[in-house]
């Protein structure tokens, strides 16, 4: 049951709200939405879990302001982006703080439920996989590009490699304008895999193409 919906204004609010109840309707849900712009006022309400689905600039707040209230979090990707430089440690802050309330924090990456249609399409793969490439077409440009597009073979990485615990080292290149190439070593129990990411951000609106390959099996 959707509940509220909380703006940057009355009016952000109010549209999202509308548009939000067009969709439970349409999924057979029913009853009253309700909407804000006051942050004070969607804290006091009676809600068990918040979707953050803000700009990412301002995931942070509003991840902090749901533990505070004590309720479960579903954010949207990416989880933490912005000129702080320390993210991770941040990340691993919060994670401890939701262990520690006993409380659920998830972030939403979608492609990991794409692998095994990506497996019928091209053959098994090895028990250890070695390399990831994906190419994406991002709406963004410049660095932003990196913030919206590398949690997704980030994510398809630890869905084929659980083991994998830490970056030995990345390497950024932008090999044409408009476009981005980012190369990531990651280390696990089983040893490294490489992770890489091109990224076009010179497309046109409209629906983007996006590709990615497991030990050079594309599709």
């Amino acid at each position: 049951e959707v509940a509220m919906v909380l703006g940057t204004t009355e009016d952000t609010a109010r549209a999202a709200a509308e548009q939000v109840s067009a969709q439970v309707a349409k999924a057979g849900g029913a009853g009253p939405l309700r909407w804000t712009g006051d942050p004070d006022e969607f804290d006091a309400a009676d809600l068990e879990l918040v979707c953050v689905l803000s700009p990412a600039g301002s995931h942070l707040l509003h991840v902090e302001r749901a533990l505070a209230a004590g309720r479960h979090v579903l954010c949207e990707k990416p989880f933490l982006w912005g000129p702080e430089p320390r993210w991770s440690e941040t990340a691993r802050e919060l994670e401890a703080r939701f262990l520690e309330a006993k409380r659920v924090l998830a972030v939403n990456t979608q492609w990991p439920w794409t692998l095994g249609a990506h497996a019928a399409a091209t053959g098994a793969r090895a028990e250890v996989v070695r390399e990831l490439v994906m190419g994406l077409t991002p709406a963004s440009a410049g660095l932003q590009m990196i913030g919206d597009a590398l949690p997704h073979p980030l994510s398809i990485a630890q869905a084929l490699r659980p083991d994998l615990e830490r970056t030995v080292g990345v390497e950024v290149n932008a090999p044409h304008e408009g476009h981005m190439e980012v190369v990531a070593l990651l280390e696990g129990a089983h040893g490294a895999m490489t992770v890489r990411a091109l990224l076009d951000g010179t497309t046109a609106p409209g629906p983007r193409a996006a590709w990615y390959s497991v030990d050079g099996r594309r599709a």
